[in-house]
C-alpha cells in the first residue's frame, strides 16, 4: 500500500503532442494503425495552446454517447459542451525537445525510452493523456493507440471519414455465455497485440528518418516529424495499458516479436490472458481498491510468483482508489463522475500524482 502527501507536480519538461495514422496495406498484411504520440517539447512550445482533449469533439462526444446506448442528439447535448472545452496538459503539432540543453530544463538524452499505451474497453487515444503527460514530462516518449479490435469507444478511420464502432461482445451471442466471450475476447487481444507491432514499426521508421505517410497530416499543421529521428530507445521500451488494455500489454510483454523490457499493467483485466502466460520481464503492476474479485487476482498471483518472475516485478494496491481513477474522466470531469460513481474517495490529482511518482519510480529505477 502507497500513502504519500499529495503532490502535483509532474516532471520538469512541458508536454507536445501529435496524431499519425498509417493506412491499411491488404499486400504486406498491414492493418494500418492510430495513435497519439506524447514527448516532451521546447519552452517556446509551452507558449502555445493546449490541446483538445478531444480531437474532434463531435465525432467522438457520438461515440461516447453510442458507447452509453445515447441517441446522437442526446449524446452531443450531453458529452459535446463537456468535451468540447476540455484541454490535456500538452501542445499540439510541437517539435520533440533536442538533445541540446535549454538553460531552464534538464538536459535530456538522445535517444528517450519508450511507452507503447493500451487502452481499457470504452477508450481512446487521449482517454489516459493525464497518465501519459505525465510520462512524457519526465522524459519519456508515449504511444497512445486507439484500437480497432471494437474496444475503444469509437475508433477513427481514414481521418475521421469511417469509424469501427464499440463491439458489444456479451450481447452477440448470449446463449453461448462466458465460452463465446472468451474466445472473442482473445481474438480482440491479439488484434491489439498486432496493432502494437505495428506501432513499433512506425516508430522505428520516425526514428531512421524514413517518410511515413500520415493520414492525420491535415491536422498536423504543417509539422515536420524530423525532430524524431534518432531519438528513440528501444532497448529501454515499455508496453502499458489500463484494464482491457493492461491485459493486451502483459500479451505484449511475454511476445518475444515485440522486444519489449518491462511492463506497466494499471488495474488489468485477466479474463483474455492467455492461462499459460509466463512474463520473464519485469512490470509494476497498481491495482485500485475495488477493483478485486478472485477469478481476477488468481492469474495475476500466479504471475507474481511464477520461478521465471523477474525480482524487478512489483505488485501494489492504491487505497480509495477505483478502477476508472486511470481514466481523465475523474480529473478532467469530478462533479460528473462522483454523479456516476467513476472515481474512488481519493482527490483524482492525489491518485495520479502516485501513480506518476510509483511508475516513473519502477522505469527508473
Amino acid at each position: 500500500m502507497w500513502s504519500v502527501p499529495p503532490r502535483t507536480k509532474r516532471g520538469p519538461f512541458p508536454v507536445g503532442c501529435f496524431d499519425v495514422e498509417t493506412p491499411q496495406n491488404k499486400a504486406e498484411s498491414v492493418k494500418g494503425v492510430l495513435f497519439r504520440l506524447y514527448y516532451p517539447t521546447t519552452t517556446a512550445s509551452s507558449k502555445t495552446p493546449l490541446a483538445k482533449w478531444l480531437p474532434n469533439p463531435t465525432f467522438y462526444s457520438v461515440g461516447y454517447g453510442d458507447f452509453f446506448k445515447l441517441p446522437s442528439w442526446l449524446s452531443l447535448g450531453v458529452f459535446y459542451p463537456l468535451a468540447v472545452r476540455a484541454t490535456i496538459p500538452a501542445h499540439l503539432n510541437t517539435s520533440l525537445l533536442s538533445p541540446s540543453h535549454e538553460e531552464s530544463l534538464p538536459k535530456l538524452p538522445t535517444r528517450l525510452p519508450t511507452i507503447v499505451f493500451s487502452h481499457g474497453l470504452g477508450g481512446t487515444r487521449t482517454t489516459y493523456s493525464q497518465v501519459c503527460c505525465d510520462l512524457a514530462s519526465h522524459g519519456f516518449i508515449v504511444a497512445a493507440v486507439e484500437h480497432r479490435d471494437g474496444s475503444a469507444t469509437v475508433a477513427s478511420v481514414n481521418a475521421y471519414a469511417d469509424k469501427v464502432r464499440y463491439r458489444r461482445v456479451a450481447d452477440e451471442a448470449p446463449s453461448e455465455g462466458d465460452a463465446y466471450l472468451l474466445k472473442e475476447r482473445i481474438k480482440q487481444v491479439h488484434f491489439k497485440d498486432e496493432e502494437i507491432g505495428e506501432v513499433m514499426e512506425v516508430l522505428k521508421s520516425l526514428d531512421e528518418g524514413r517518410d511515413v505517410e500520415n493520414l492525420m497530416k491535415a491536422y498536423a499543421g504543417g509539422f515536420d516529424v524530423g525532430s524524431f529521428k534518432g531519438r528513440f530507445d528501444f532497448e529501454k521500451c515499455c508496453a502499458a495499458g489500463h484494464s482491457f488494455g493492461a491485459a493486451t500489454a502483459l500479451t505484449s510483454l511475454s511476445n518475444q516479436k515485440r522486444n519489449f523490457d518491462c511492463g506497466i499493467a494499471l488495474d488489468p483485466w485477466m479474463f483474455a490472458v492467455a492461462t499459460d502466460i509466463d512474463i520473464t520481464k519485469p512490470f509494476i503492476t497498481i491495482q485500485s481498491e475495488t477493483f478485486h474479485w478472485r477469478e481476477n487476482l488468481d492469474p495475476i498471483k500466479k504471475l507474481l510468483h511464477s520461478p521465471h518472475k523477474n525480482p524487478a516485478t512489483t505488485f501494489t494496491i492504491v487505497r480509495n482508489t477505483a478502477h476508472q481513477d486511470f481514466s481523465d474522466f475523474p480529473y478532467l470531469f469530478p462533479t460528473l463522475s462522483r454523479r456516476l460513481k467513476l472515481g474512488g474517495s481519493t482527490d483524482p490529482h492525489i491518485s495520479l500524482a502516485l501513480y506518476d511518482e510509483m511508475i516513473v519510480k519502477f522505469l527508473k529505477g
